[in-house]
């Protein structure tokens, strides 16, 4: 019989270690990825697998990569130590997915005299959203009803901000135009009594052209008795020689432009004096 000695060295296994500075977020997630104390060893190696079919990466420092699609990757850390031996940890990054912001509106096409707007809110994946409409304001609600300034035309534009459960976010903005159209209001009685009200009579009239207004006012007998080029100025209820006139039916004819259109509007009609 004999017998032998032999000295067997097991060499220790690496134990790496990692830290993410997120676990998830909103695409394209940045992330930095720590390298811990307990993976260092002398001359052993580090690669870096993020899972996204990018290189691989070669490197015992601190490391960064931007994920871009919305799905789970499996982030990979394979060290091995000068004596050949190899470990590796896995950890998951989650891109989470985007909201889509959309939306709709009517009436198409909206004017001046139809200027009360309701929105649709078609966006998907969203939890949150805020409306941001120039010259007009905010609002927060899924299908806000908004009046816009009917007082001219215009272009306003309509940004919806959609946010996810995860705060994520997704924009959309859109053009909206209040068409400009000609809207005439003629009262039909005043009352100059000087009574402090209703003293003085005038159409109202949006849309006009300042430079192209006229009015005339007619006594019951077909005389002019007033006309003005101002759209400003009314009938006070007075005659050629500035008197009150006597309670009556007064014809009228006031022509003006539409500053939309170029079109010649011209309407006739009566007013009654009173006192």
């Amino acid at each position: 019989s004999g017998s032998g000695t032999a000295l067997i060295h097991v060499n220790p296994i690496p134990q790496p270690n990692f830290n993410p500075s997120a676990i998830g977020g909103c695409s394209p997630l940045a992330i930095t990825f720590v390298n811990q104390p307990e993976t260092t060893f002398v001359s052993q190696r580090c690669v870096w697998n993020f899972g996204d079919g990018s290189p691989e990466v070669d490197n015992c420092s601190d490391v960064a990569h931007t994920f871009i699609d919305q799905q789970v990757y499996p982030v990979t850390l394979t060290v091995t130590s000068e004596q050949n031996c190899t470990n590796s940890i896995t950890k998951n990054i989650t891109v989470y997915p985007d909201p889509v912001a959309a939306f709709s509106f009517e009436p198409q096409p909206i004017t001046m005299s139809n200027s009360l707007v309701r929105f649709f809110n078609l966006s998907s994946g969203a939890t949150t959203f805020n409306w941001n409409i120039d010259s007009v304001g905010t609002f927060n609600q899924f299908n806000p009803l908004v009046q816009f300034p009917a007082e001219d035309e215009g272009i306003y534009n309509v940004c919806l901000r959609a946010t996810s459960a995860f705060g994520c976010i997704d924009s959309i903005c859109q053009p909206l135009k209040v068409n400009g159209e000609v809207l005439v209001n003629i009262p039909n009685t005043f009352t100059p009594n000087e009574d402090g009200y209703n003293e003085v009579w005038k159409p109202v009239v949006l849309g006009e052209r300042p430079d192209m207004y006229e009015l005339i006012i007619f006594n019951r007998w077909g005389q002019e008795i007033f006309r003005t080029t101002n759209p400003d100025q009314g009938w006070d209820g007075k005659g050629i020689m500035n008197e009150l006139c006597p309670v009556g039916t007064y014809a009228y004819v006031v022509k003006f432009k539409s500053k939309y259109s170029g079109e010649t509007i011209r309407k006739i009609g009566h007013v009654n004096l009173v006192n």
